[in-house]
């Protein structure tokens, strides 16, 4: 199974996303959701997804803002914007930030977040990304996530506060 965060200030987006489809049936859980990116960034470096779910436009940090600092750490996960028709601009920014895809807002459907999730897994089993039932590195608790955010990020990465 693949790890899925949704990230959006509006709830009932989130709980109308969460709530569309047995995320399990199609190889996805969802590990948790954020109201905006600040949070989820927080949140991603946590559970790290293999896709994030996420509107551009949010209070705090935007999703293009999270899309360009989480890629920093989670190097493998894909992300998904969500808009409006009249954010396309921000869509086009996103994409070339590395978004696999995005859905406009008022258009979602359960066929079309079926679609999605076919197209995003099998880029991540295409990238030999293993899902999180198999055994994985065990992670080092006992340093900090200072420490490793200085060791292990690049540095033409943005810090992560």
């Amino acid at each position: 199974m693949y790890k899925l965060m949704i990230v959006d200030d509006e709830l009932l987006m989130r709980v109308g996303i969460r709530s569309m489809l047995n995320w399990e049936e199609y190889n996805f859980y969802v590990v948790g959701e954020a109201g905006n990116g600040k949070e989820a960034l927080s949140l991603a470096l946590e559970v790290m997804p293999d896709l994030i779910i996420t509107d551009i436009k949010m209070p705090i940090m935007d999703g293009l803002q999270l899309i360009q600092e989480a890629s920093c750490v989670l190097k493998t996960c894909k992300y998904v914007i969500l808009s409006n028709f009249d954010e396309f601009h921000y869509v086009k920014e996103a994409l070339k930030l590395g978004a696999s895809d995005y859905l406009i807002k008022s258009e979602i459907t359960e066929s079309s977040l079926i679609d999605l999730l076919s197209i995003v897994g099998q880029k991540l089993q295409s990238e030999h990304v293993h899902p999180t039932n198999t055994p994985s590195i065990t992670q080092d608790y006992s340093k900090s996530l200072r420490y490793l955010k200085d060791s292990f990020l690049p540095r033409h990465c943005k810090r992560i506060h």
